[in-house]
């Protein structure tokens, strides 16, 4: 269901659940082994996402187990965005079964993870962008994955530079670091690796700087 402002049209809340019902018994699992739990019904999942005041926004979503009748995956995040180019978010996440690292044989390690997520997109003058994040383990106790950078859009808008850099997990006791350079032309190509995807990923509600119009 969505609820928008009737004057404006503008989207003030966003709600969804569902399940899926089988017309016969299941025990096949998403990773295609065999479950010991026949089942007709599937695992629920649901969403909220709503404008509580003004510029900031709240969200939440859940995956709840119906055979084992437990939470698998949560997650719920606060957003403060006056305008595009500004925003401040903050995020819980839980995953019962997470994708932790790759180990030394070249399988993914799965386990139980609670995350904090902080992240932002400010501008520090009219044309120079901060960019950050900041995803730290609350049961391991330690940073999941840093990301810090600097944004330029030159003041006629024609061109935009971006350098980021980014230090995350990759082992139980080891780390990756990255940097991303770009120069970006306006309505042409760009040099460098494009760091747009990963921030994008990274920041909520984050926006291109070279799409951002300042006043």
């Amino acid at each position: 269901t969505r609820f928008l402002n009737a004057e404006t049209g503008e989207e003030v809340l966003r709600a969804g659940i569902g399940q899926k019902f089988y017309f016969s018994k299941d025990n096949v699992l998403l990773d295609g082994s065999i479950s010991q739990y026949e089942r007709n019904l599937s695992d629920w999942m649901g969403f909220i996402d709503s404008r509580i005041i003004k510029n900031i926004w709240f969200d939440t979503s859940a995956h709840y187990d119906e055979s084992n009748k437990r939470i698998e995956k949560f997650s719920a995040g606060i957003r403060y965005s006056p305008e595009p180019g500004k925003v401040l978010s903050a995020r819980y996440k839980y995953d019962r079964a997470a994708e932790l690292y790759l180990s030394d044989n070249n399988t993914y390690a799965y386990g139980t993870l609670s995350q904090l997520d902080l992240a932002a997109q400010w501008p520090i003058t009219h044309t120079v962008y901060a960019v950050g994040r900041y995803n730290y383990g609350l049961n391991v106790r330690k940073p999941i994955q840093m990301l810090a950078g600097l944004e330029y859009k030159s003041p006629c808008g024609c061109w935009s530079a971006s350098v980021v850099g980014e230090r995350y997990v990759t082992g139980l006791n080891t780390y990756k670091k990255a940097i991303f350079f770009n120069l970006q032309l306006k309505n042409l190509s760009n040099l460098g690796n494009n760091p747009f995807e990963e921030l994008r990923l990274a920041i909520p509600g984050y926006s291109k700087i070279n799409e951002v119009n300042t006043k």
